[in-house]
């Protein structure tokens, strides 16, 4: 108690005893309780109990300590689970024609195309939905076959949804609806394309995109993830949890074999996380150097 009340004097801050408690062996005499009591102000309390998220606790390990960590852990994935398998949602909204999908197309889009339609109330499924659909719509790219994906609002042209790429202020040509209105007899109509496009883009479709041909055959949707263009849960679950590399510094201290306790110490003297002078300082607490 005088250490804690040294804090208190050194810090400013101050010890709320309604939130403290103290743990003894279960076997401790009454006596001894009593007088920790009596002398700390604080209430006791059963092991085990959570510190930082983990169980505290001195005997034998038991299931049902970790089931509190178990069910965070669980959540966790359930959300990055159902995120991934939402997106697989709106890849089948997007590419595949279907009784839901024209439905779905009915009641929340109207007359506005799926990636333009604003935030906006509606059900659970809807807005996961459109949650998915700002983080992978770029993903979904469109093969030219006759020329029937959408000129402004498909990724037919590797840059993205023309709609978003083009400036603000160059204005959109909403005579053209379709791929196959910038095409003559199998070439592209570089009049058109220059006259409604900035000239950048214009000389990219023009060198980098084959023109469609007279085939009787809708443009093909791909997943840009997938060599094979196939739409996967695994990859869009990759994509979503945004895996890098890690560092050299990451793979010196982690290493297997070292024991963790080496490798958490030197984590924290890489990120400055040790409660040294300085670092104390940086959180506003100025305290006697004894260096």
């Amino acid at each position: 108690m005088e250490v804690l009340a040294a804090y208190e004097n050194s810090s400013g801050q101050v010890n709320n005893k309604t939130k403290s408690a103290f743990y003894l062996h279960e076997s401790t005499q009454e006596s001894v309780v009593n007088k920790v009591q009596r002398v700390t102000g604080f209430g006791r309390k059963e092991f085990p109990f959570i510190y930082l998220g983990c169980p505290i606790f001195y005997t034998r390990r038991k299931m049902e300590f970790y089931d509190g960590l178990i069910t965070k852990v669980m959540n966790k994935l359930q959300s990055w689970k159902a995120k991934a398998l939402f997106c697989k949602l709106w890849w089948n909204f997007r590419t595949k024609p279907s009784l839901w999908s024209s439905f779905m197309s009915q009641k929340y889009c109207k007359k506005l195309n799926p990636i333009v339609v604003p935030w906006k109330q509606g059900s659970h499924v809807w807005r996961k939905l459109i949650e998915c659909r700002d983080i992978i719509e770029h993903q979904i790219g469109w093969h030219p076959k006759m020329g029937s994906a959408l000129f402004w609002y498909e990724n037919w042209t590797g840059l993205g949804a023309l709609y978003f790429s083009v400036p603000p202020d160059f204005g959109i040509d909403e005579t053209i609806n379709n791929v196959s209105d910038v095409v003559d007899e199998g070439t592209w109509n570089v009049k058109k394309l220059t006259g409604i496009l900035p000239e950048e883009y214009a000389t990219h479709i023009l060198e980098k995109v084959k023109p469609p041909g007279d085939q009787a055959v809708l443009d093909r949707p791909f997943w840009s993830l997938e060599t094979r263009g196939n739409f996967t849960v695994k990859s869009a679950w990759e994509y979503l949890r945004r895996r890098k590399d890690p560092g050299n510094a990451y793979k010196k201290l982690w290493i297997k074999g070292l024991p963790f306790k080496i490798s958490f110490f030197m984590w924290k003297v890489w990120r400055a996380k040790l409660p040294l002078d300085d670092s104390m300082k940086k959180l506003g607490y100025h305290m006697p150097s004894k260096c």
